[in-house]
């Protein structure tokens, strides 16, 4: 709704309590206009940029529950004409059931429906491996374009420089650089918003750019809506991690927090939010001893195995995704009781441990040709939330 503040009316603001920026409707990420394919839908129903709407017509109209949607969002027109087709070559005699609300719908993604899982992965792992070779054009060829900041007249060399003229002259802060992609769209977006006189992060509008300023800079409002799903699509985190949007993975890097306990507005999906309960046990990457948080490992590593993960990081100037190729190689390689350094293979993963103590393999790290570097698989964890992936990564922003 758009704003009738004033001057005086802004100053007022001042004595107010912080509330959360309002929730916004959820968009597919790809940009399209969605008709249901379902065999036999009925010819009035109408098209939808709304996911949400499409999964209510799944469910309404053709009693079909789509299990953990949210982890879907990147590619769900494609996982709903995926399931479309099979419908309409074979029914939906062979589709699992489950009870919803004390009805029995079809359950698209049945957690014993291997073929669904498969075909799951498919999908995030094509996605990924797009949007990774989108951002490496973007690198080579877009990052040294002349680009304005959104908020003066400033014309800034190359998008590096942009990025951190926003942040230190302005306060604009949209999370690791290194983690967005589709940069351009994401800038064009951003830039509309303003020029429609919308602030970014309360999604007020104002009545004229001198207002908008103000209001943004006595607010501290440079900074983007957390609540916006519309911005998960521009963070390449999004697509490692299915159902974990950027916001939750700036949270995790911040230590949490955010606004309130999540109970001031209901998500448009109640199983979205993945807040962390505690500290996240972290399994050591080359023994077998599990650390109540990752610190601990980090530690522990350094110690018994002269394994220094933030030293390596800094030598070897490892950026973001290096990090987490490396991480999950090596467990890759010991969860198949094999030396990441020299490939030897043992029965046990205690035999794998003394091998790797004695030869002092753990502090061997792979050299810039080796493959582990170029290879999409292991941008994906090999163990589910591994706290190891995350850590230090905020320490290592300020640090540059």
């Amino acid at each position: 709704a758009s704003s009738d503040s004033s001057d005086g009316e802004e100053d007022g603001d001042n004595s107010r309590s912080p509330s959360p920026p309002p929730s916004v409707p959820l968009t597919f990420w790809t940009p399209v206009v969605f008709l249901c394919p379902m065999p036999n839908c009925p010819p009035d129903t109408e098209p939808t940029t709304n996911p949400t709407v499409a999964l209510d017509h799944l469910k309404t109209v053709h009693n079909m529950e789509v299990k953990n949607p949210h982890h879907l969002l990147p590619y769900l027109d494609k996982y709903i004409e995926h399931w479309a087709t099979i419908v309409a070559e074979t029914g939906t005699q062979g589709i699992p059931k489950c009870v919803k609300d004390g009805v029995e719908v079809l359950c698209l993604g049945h957690e014993e429906d291997a073929d669904d899982k498969t075909f799951r992965a498919k999908l995030q792992k094509d996605k990924l491996t797009e949007m990774l070779k989108i951002q490496e054009r973007e690198r080579l060829e877009d990052s040294t374009v002349p680009l304005k900041c959104l908020f003066c007249k400033v014309i800034s060399p190359e998008r590096t420089t942009l990025f951190r003229h926003m942040f230190s002259e302005h306060g604009f802060n949209i999370g690791l650089p290194d983690n967005l992609v589709e940069v351009s769209t994401f800038l064009s977006t951003l830039s509309q918003k303003l020029a429609n006189l919308q602030c970014l992060y309360c999604e007020k509008i104002f009545k004229t750019s001198a207002v908008l300023r103000k209001h943004m800079r006595k607010k501290k409002h440079f900074k983007i809506n957390p609540r916006n799903r519309g911005y998960d699509r521009f963070y390449v985190i999004n697509y490692l991690e299915p159902g974990k949007n950027w916001e939750s993975f700036e949270n995790e890097r911040d230590g949490g927090g955010g606004w309130g306990d999540g109970s001031e507005e209901e998500e448009e999906w109640g199983d979205w939010s993945e807040e962390d309960a505690g500290e996240s046990q972290t399994m050591c990457l080359f023994d077998e001893t599990v650390y109540s948080n990752a610190e601990e490992c980090v530690n522990h590593m350094r110690a018994a195995h002269a394994f220094d993960l933030c030293q390596i990081r800094q030598d070897r100037q490892l950026d973001f995704y290096a990090s987490i190729r490396l991480v999950n190689y090596i467990r890759k390689q010991t969860s198949l009781c094999t030396c990441f350094a020299c490939s030897e293979t043992f029965d046990t993963f205690v035999e794998l441990t003394a091998h790797l103590d004695s030869s002092g393999h753990c502090s061997q790290i792979p050299n810039t040709e080796h493959p582990l570097w170029n290879d999409p698989q292991y941008l994906f964890p090999c163990y589910e939330d591994d706290p190891l992936l995350m850590f230090d990564v905020d320490n290592e922003e300020e640090d540059e």
